[in-house]
Formats: C-alpha cells, sequence, structure tokens
C-alpha cells in the first residue's frame, strides 16, 4: 500500500502539470484523443518546455506533495499489515464522501441553468465547466467515462 500511495502522489501531480502545460499552450482542456497525439506534441519541445518553464511557480506548487512525501513523510510512514476492518473503514469512507459529493452536486444546482453544475457533471459535455466546478481528476473520470459508453 505504500508503494501505491507513492504512486498516486507522484502521478496526480504530473497530470496536472501535463493539463496545466497543455492549457497554457492551446486555451483547452486535453482531451483523451489528444493524449494520443503525442508524436505531435513532440514538434514542439522547445515550446511545451518554454510554457512550462513560464509557469514555473505551479510546478513548484504542484510538485510540493512529491517533495514533502519522499523529504519527510515516506520516511516516518511504514505500514506492515493493513488489517481487514481498516480496509471497510476505508472503503465506508470513500463511500460516505462520494455520496456527499453527489448530494451536494444535486443540493447546490440550478435544474434551470444549463450550465448548473448538476447539468455539466450528467448532460452537458463542457470540458472547461467540469473543470471550473469539479476539477481535474472528476473532469478526467468523466471523459473516460464518457468515451467509453459514446456519450453525446
Amino acid at each position: 500500500s505504500k508503494k501505491i500511495f507513492s504512486l498516486v502522489v507522484v502521478v496526480i501531480p504530473i497530470i496536472s502539470i501535463i493539463y496545466l502545460t497543455y492549457y497554457s499552450l492551446f486555451g483547452q482542456v486535453l482531451s483523451i484523443y489528444s493524449i494520443f497525439a503525442v508524436t505531435q506534441a513532440l514538434e514542439f519541445t522547445s515550446t511545451i518546455l518554454g510554457t512550462i518553464l513560464n509557469n514555473w511557480y505551479w510546478l513548484v506548487i504542484y510538485m510540493l506533495p512529491v517533495i514533502i512525501h519522499f523529504g519527510v513523510v515516506n520516511k516516518k510512514i511504514y505500514v506492515e499489515n493493513v488489517e481487514f476492518k481498516n480496509i471497510i473503514v476505508y472503503i465506508s469512507l470513500f463511500i460516505l464522501i462520494y455520496g456527499l459529493s453527489i448530494g451536494l452536486i444535486h443540493m447546490l444546482s440550478d435544474e434551470e441553468d444549463i450550465y448548473s453544475v448538476e447539468n455539466i457533471y450528467y448532460t452537458v459535455n463542457s470540458p472547461i465547466g467540469n473543470l471550473e466546478n469539479l476539477g481535474l481528476l472528476t473532469t478526467i473520470r468523466l471523459e473516460v467515462q464518457r468515451s467509453i459508453t459514446d456519450f453525446e
């Protein structure tokens, strides 16, 4: 579980940096289909590096969890055996937090507004609206889910 946590701590900032760089370059949210066009992006290596360097402060902010994790926390956390009851508690907490999040989307949305959080989450395909209202990870999850289910 320590290796999985370390992987997550590294992968999420890298994804954030990739999305920030893409948005800075093109003014739109990176899509799954754009990711597969990586070979075309390699032609713009100097432009990409320049964009990353121009946004160096975001790079530092995004990488802070990685620095803190490997510099401080990782040395102090050691998990030998994870008990079954702890796994149940973690899964229950995840379900509770997820349920509260979905509940808040329903409670705080105006159904008549086409760009309400609820409509963006369920019916409207608005990548920038998703990103602004739901966050990066939910935007990525929705895009993957919608591409698998042929959402239009």
